[in-house]
């Protein structure tokens, strides 16, 4: 919607929302509405999640909200979600948000010292401010997203610190490490096992003792996600697929992928169902170090931050995989609620606290 941000957050992988493109421009109405019209010529009339993103959308929330009207007379839509960071969030936006059923992300990296020292003065303040607000209006399909840095390292606060940050406030929240190879924003500290292991223990616990606000591990909910709903990951990244999803620039230029915005090597022509580069890049039968390995349906890496030099693969140097130690200690920790009888209320509990879309 915006390839402006009223925020120079240090660790965007974005370049300031302008992405490769490095311009400072708004979709307009045209390109909006050429874009519902050439979804439509091609047969599509469900989509399963619509979602706004920036740069800062609700530069542009006037075009946003004429945009949900006319999906919503166009096409049949699951859901809609934003991703913002909250400087723009007011009460006539929030109640709109709140009768079109519409999900909030909204960035914010824990207290106020770390939170505007990253993203800007003032933003910490402003997130707290919506968040007020939508709590005062009843308005509670809203979640946190926070990026953990080697600054928050710096100044004393560790993962577990801002997942009780997000449990004081009551909302749930995604803690990411941050994407980057920049060592001043890469954490020092890198998770022992046992470290892993009792995140993993603890998300549990907080599923199963019905909480619902922090964060809960990310592997633990990807192998939760598959034994709920049967659900797997033939590539690296779903978003990569054009029959999975699209994602249209400021200008209308189709990419499968917003982290390619601006880079016209990966725009997709008019016919085309994935550029094919990041398609044999996002195939798991391409990796040997996949192709025998028991959990390969449960992970997912972000290729488009491989691609771009941003994260690199979790591989060890002997051929194995960190991310299948960590499946394995999911799997552990199941196997033991299943064993104690437990597994019926985890399940259930997960599916009605932490699946946003079904």
């Amino acid at each position: 919607m915006s390839n402006k941000c009223n925020l120079k957050c240090k660790y965007c992988y974005a370049d300031g929302g302008k992405y490769a493109s490095k311009k400072d421009e708004l979709m307009s109405v045209e390109i909006f509405e050429s874009i519902i019209e050439e979804i439509l010529g091609e047969g599509v009339s469900r989509i399963g999640i619509v979602s706004f993103f920036g740069g800062e959308p609700l530069i542009n929330y006037p075009l946003i909200k004429r945009g949900i009207t006319l999906f919503n007379e166009k096409l049949e839509i699951g859901n809609y979600e934003i991703v913002t960071n909250g400087w723009y969030l007011d009460e006539e936006m929030l109640k709109f948000f709140k009768e079109h059923n519409v999900k909030l992300a909204i960035s914010i990296d824990g207290p106020q010292d770390i939170t505007d020292f990253l993203r800007g003065k003032g933003s910490y303040a402003k997130v707290m401010q919506g968040l007020e607000t939508a709590k005062r209006i009843n308005y509670n399909k809203i979640e946190c997203s926070a990026t953990y840095t080697k600054c928050h390292e710096e100044l004393g606060y560790t993962y577990n610190d801002i997942n009780g940050f997000f449990k004081s406030l009551g909302v749930k929240a995604t803690i990411s490490r941050v994407l980057s190879n920049d060592e001043k924003l890469l954490p020092v500290h890198r998770l022992t096992k046992e470290e892993i292991k009792t995140d993993i223990w603890e998300s549990a616990r907080i599923i199963y003792d019905n909480h619902q606000s922090g964060g809960i591990n990310p592997y633990l909910y990807r192998t939760l996600m598959s034994l709920a709903f049967g659900s797997r990951s033939i590539n690296y990244c779903d978003d990569l697929m054009r029959d999975f999803s699209i994602a249209y620039d400021y200008d209308g230029t189709k990419y499968n992928c917003f982290h390619f915005w601006g880079d016209k090597k990966y725009a997709l022509e008019k016919d085309e169902v994935c550029n094919a580069k990041i398609q044999e890049t996002n195939c798991k039968n391409n990796n040997e170090v996949c192709v025998s390995c028991w959990a390969k349906y449960l992970c997912k890496i972000c290729v488009a931050s491989i691609m771009q030099n941003i994260m690199e693969w979790p591989f060890k140097e002997n051929g194995e995989c960190k991310d299948r130690d960590i499946f394995e200690l999911c799997m552990e920790c199941i196997i033991e609620y299943h064993l104690d009888g437990k597994i019926i209320r985890l399940m259930d509990h997960f599916v009605s606290n932490y699946v946003c879309y079904q």
